[in-house]
């Protein structure tokens, strides 16, 4: 096994992916939704994104491997994948001198196909790859190439810009903890206060952009896509670039902070200035891994800033227990008290703020609040509102502002009328404005996030009564962006009936904070009726609820499928009709109601008469024709109100409803005759319909609907029995019925004997026709074990397991069993082929499939290539499409397929060429009068012609003695199986017997 060398650049190659902080973290949903991606394009079972790290191949996303998270370095193909730009492809691992010893070739996953794109990150360095794997050989053309490709570059971005997520986390981080906790200069505290929102980017140690929000983009005027790397320096003035380069280089080689104002001149508009703050970012030994900052656009700050004065800050008396700030001005004098909050609140004691007046609050207020204040001011000492009241910003001790609800009023005035004192409070709303501001922020990104993933978002104010949408939820309302929405409106939009249903889910959670998740119709502004999916949840501060919030999604199309589905669920797609289940249950309900009552009705079990001729004469689609017409003749001669449907293959039941048996054997009579009147004309060829149909009255003593649907089954057989095309009323004492009640024993006894293990395997030798042929071929024969050890041979049984439905567990069980006979076998060397039958059901049964498929993986290649799986030809024509489907599954896994009883269908040629079996086993009928017969030795030897063009064997069955054996030796057919050539005996004891002789 030959390991992969070192890229050159590894130092700087491993540096750059641990930076990217991605190895050993969850799962992601991105990363899972590219490999699943990557597997589907390229048609191969298993999809990885792999990082190659110093020692190992860690793993991100993974299909196809569950559990599987990382390997050794030494064993990895992206190891080598990644000393390349282009795709690595290995068509065939087992051929390259570089794998062929490579465990993961040699031992599991099996790895035969390998396909990988390197992951490569802006800086140029391959962090690991995209890959695609696969347990057999292959090869990608040219769209799945460039796909994979693709894919990895979208990769690629994802991990950087995974990262820069990550960086603008910590910058958030760093700015709360700042404000909170550090003491800095008054002008970074201004400067990250005015910040809002701010511009926000993170760079690589060299300054090369990795990540800038939206607010970035705005202020320099660029996409994301113009400013990664070193695109972000273009906007830079020609004036101010040497200046900023020089001063980001001193900052970034002493590893301080850098803070610097410069001009920018944007693609389109005037020049603006801004300032960038950036602080360098350090792993754990201290080295830096990138440089996290904001930006913001200070242009209109440097006009005013000569206008910010920072004044003293001072503080006032606070009245004990009433938790605001308190304050009393002569507005003639100027004079002003404070109580202690009042000075609390921004952060000074009332003493260190030392004699007061108005110019404290002049000196601590926001300048542009103060203009509003003044205003405000204005209109009350003028008598136009009868209190005042205003939010400002005041400076807080700290640098920060702070955010107060002054509210206050004029109670003395002068002789002449001015006002004289006015006394008011300070209640700080710094929180309420945090979270005002916090809300605005979430509703921008809810609207971001909606547009993407088509989901609204609301909340509601309990105290206020607000109501906010996001665009999105505007949006599926069909509203413009200005419309403001209140409860009433809201719930208003919903139909009626859906309105006291919302109404009471908003009322609950007010009372008891449960949320609700409903599904409601609603009706859009333009008039369009919609279905939603609408969540809410409650807030509470305390016991008291204040605010209710949650998503708003339109499910219309989710609604649609799930009521095409569950129609589609209810009805078979062929016909249009209700199918079994539904005709279940609604017979069920009936039933249900007829207990308790004297009404009466009538169920029929319909089963059509020389349908298989027409199927295999004309074909699956000329049969399926003919059931559509009957289903629409047997609608025509039944009432609305009752029950007509197809209950699988060509059955039909239909429940005539309030109609006694009398009249209910009319109705069936007449559609006897309908259907006898039928015919069905194709290609020139006519053909006649019958119906056996079993009839069985409904009444208030009436068992449950499965002795029911028994009752009319066995009274339809008893129909086809007495000659089809005709009517059989239930009756216990009938002996049709007793016989069919025979089958349904043998049924009973077939379920005891699957429980109980009373089943016996037995075997009879294929023998090879021509020389050098070597090793054991059986075709493997069910017995029954009965009570008093006899064995009974499966004529007699597999009927009624066809009949009710158990062939494909006895098929399965013997499947089974054959397996494991195999396992404890010490000869498998002298074994060939073993063949197991499997019946029809078994072939039309895609759960069967399933079951089978992974009874074969569980074996290992090493017995799957001793099986033969054997299909009766008239079982693979009937079910063609699952057939092919479970055939091509089976080979892939080394399992040989036979198509049994070849020549006893009626379109053999016309199926054959779509059915990749290995060998014809040509029908009994067909050999057993060979050179008597001119017209079977013809048949036969058209069958070997045929079986020679395809490349398949053949095998004569019921090849009775010397005369038959020679024919068919000398007619060219490879194998020959019969009673004459060995009878057969146990399959343990054959398999033991290898190591002796054969006897023949």
């Amino acid at each position: 096994m030959a390991h992969a060398p070192q890229p050159p650049d590894e130092e700087r190659r491993l540096s750059a992916l641990r930076a990217l902080d991605v190895l050993d973290t969850p799962p992601e949903a991105e990363f899972d939704a590219l490999v699943q991606a990557a597997s589907m394009v390229c048609g191969t079972p298993i999809s990885l994104v792999s990082l190659i790290d110093s020692e190992r191949q860690w793993i991100k996303a993974n299909v196809g491997l569950p559990g599987l998270t990382e390997t050794p370095r030494e064993v990895a193909f992206c190891a080598h994948a990644i000393l390349q730009d282009d795709i690595l492809e290995i068509r065939d691992a087992t051929a390259d001198d570089r794998f062929v010893d490579n465990p993961l070739v040699t031992s599991d996953p099996n790895i035969r196909f390998y396909a990988g794109a390197t992951l490569k990150l802006s800086d140029g360095t391959h962090a690991g790859t995209l890959c695609v794997i696969d347990r057999k050989p292959g090869r990608l053309d040219d769209r799945q190439r460039q796909i994979l490709s693709h894919l990895a570059k979208a990769a690629a971005v994802l991990l950087e810009g995974r990262r820069a997520l990550h960086a603008e986390r910590r910058l958030r981080e760093e700015f709360a903890l700042a404000t909170r906790d550090l003491a800095v200069s008054e002008e970074r505290f201004r400067t990250l206060s005015e910040a809002s929102p701010l511009g926000v980017f993170a760079t690589d140690p060299h300054g090369l952009c990795l990540y800038n929000n939206s607010r970035w983009q705005e202020i320099y005027g660029l996409s994301l896509e113009e400013s990664l790397g070193d695109g972000w320096s273009s906007t830079i003035h020609p004036e101010d670039r040497e200046a900023v380069f020089s001063e980001w280089q001193r900052s970034a080689e002493a590893g301080q902070d850098f803070d610097m104002e410069f001009r920018i001149k944007r693609p389109a508009g005037p020049v603006r200035y801004v300032r960038a703050q950036s602080r360098p970012s350090r792993d754990q030994d201290g080295t830096i891994t990138g440089h996290i900052g904001s930006v913001e656009d200070v242009t209109e700050a440097r006009a005013t800033r000569e206008r910010l004065v920072a004044e003293q800050i001072r503080l006032a008396s606070i009245i004990e227990g009433t938790g605001v700030g308190t304050w009393e001005w002569n507005v003639q004098t100027g004079e002003a008290r404070f109580n202690e909050r009042w000075a609390e609140i921004v952060g000074w004691s009332l003493a260190e703020l030392g004699p007061t007046s108005i110019q404290t609050w002049l000196d601590l207020g926001h300048p542009e609040d103060l203009q509003r204040s003044e205003e405000l001011l204005e209109r009350h000492f003028a008598g136009e509102s009868p209190l005042y009241e205003c939010e400002a910003r005041m400076r807080h001790r700290e640098g920060h502002w702070v955010w107060v609800l002054d509210r206050g009023r004029v109670l003395t005035r002068t002789p002449d009328g001015q006002p004289e004192w006015m006394f008011g409070t300070h209640l700080d709303i710094t929180e309420r404005k945090w979270r005002d501001e916090a809300l605005r922020k979430s509703e921008a990104l809810l609207n971001r996030t909606g547009e993407v993933a088509g989901v609204g978002g609301w909340e509601l104010d309990l105290e206020t009564g607000g109501l906010m949408w996001t665009a999105q939820t505007r949006a599926i309302h069909g509203v413009a962006p200005e419309y403001q929405p209140t409860l009433d409106s809201a719930i208003h939009f919903y139909e009626p009936a859906a309105r006291a249903v919302i109404t009471a889910a908003v009322e609950r959670a007010i009372a008891t904070g449960d949320g609700w998740d409903l599904e409601l119709p609603l009706v859009r502004a333009d008039g369009q009726r919609i279905w939603v999916r609408a969540v809410g949840n409650a807030d509470f501060a305390g016991d008291k609820p204040v605010r209710l919030w949650g998503a708003f999604q339109d499910i219309t199309a989710q609604h649609r499928l799930i009521s095409e589905m569950t129609y589609h669920a209810r009805h078979d797609a062929l016909t249009g009709l209700i199918n079994r289940s539904e005709f279940e249950a609604r017979l069920r309900q009936l039933v249900d109601r007829t207990l308790n009552s004297d009404r009466t009705h009538a169920l029929m079990y319909l089963d059509l008469d020389q349908f298989k001729l027409i199927n295999d004469s004309c074909g699956h689609s000329v049969g399926d024709e003919v059931l559509k017409q009957v289903g629409r003749l047997l609608g025509d001669c039944i009432g609305k109100d009752d029950i007509l449907a197809r209950l699988g293959g060509d059955e039909f039941g239909i429940v005539l409803t309030s109609r006694t048996i009398d009249e209910a054997q009319r109705i069936a009579e007449m559609i006897c005759l309908r259907m006898e009147d039928f015919r069905f004309v194709d290609k020139g060829r006519r053909y006649r319909i019958g119906a056996s149909i079993g009839l069985v009255a409904i009444d208030a003593r009436s068992g449950t609907i499965e002795a029911l649907m028994q009752a009319a089954d066995l009274s339809c057989y008893a129909a086809k029995d007495a000659g089809r095309n005709r009517v059989h009323v239930w009756s216990d004492a009938d002996e049709p019925v007793q016989t069919r009640q025979g089958e349904m024993q043998w049924a009973s006894r077939i379920e005891r004997a699957l429980d109980e293990g009373c089943f016996v395997l037995h075997a009879q030798r294929i023998y090879p026709l021509a020389a050098g042929e070597s090793g054991l071929r059986a075709e493997v024969l069910l017995r029954m074990r009965a009570a008093d050890g006899s064995l009974v041979m499966p004529g007699a049984f597999l009927p009624a397991a066809e009949r009710y439905h158990l062939a494909s567990r006895i098929d399965a069980w013997v499947l089974k069993a054959v397996i494991a006979a195999l396992r404890t076998s010490d000869h498998l060397a002298g074994i060939a082929s073993i063949s197991v039958n499997l019946s029809g059901q078994s072939v039309g049964d895609r759960t069967f499939h399933g079951q089978a498929i992974n009874l074969l993986m569980e074996a290992g290649p090493a017995l799957c290539r001793l099986l033969c799986l054997e299909i009766t030809e008239t079982a693979a024509v009937t079910n063609l499409t699952d057939a092919r489907d479970f055939i091509r599954r089976a080979k892939e896994l080394g399992v040989s397929v036979a198509l049994d009883d070849f020549g006893a269908g009626a379109s053999s040629f016309g199926y054959l060429k779509r059915l990749p079996v290995d060998v014809i086993k040509i029908d009994g009928q067909f050999i057993q009068n060979l050179g008597t017969e001119p017209l079977d030795e013809a048949a036969v030897r058209c069958f070997i012609d045929v079986a020679q063009v395809m490349g398949v064997q053949t095998v004569a069955e019921f090849v009775d003695d010397d005369r038959v054996a020679a024919i068919v030796r000398q007619m060219g057919v490879d194998f020959a199986q019969g009673f004459h050539l060995h009878k057969p005996e146990c399959l343990t004891a054959l398999l033991n017997g290898l190591g002796h002789p054969d006897p023949r």
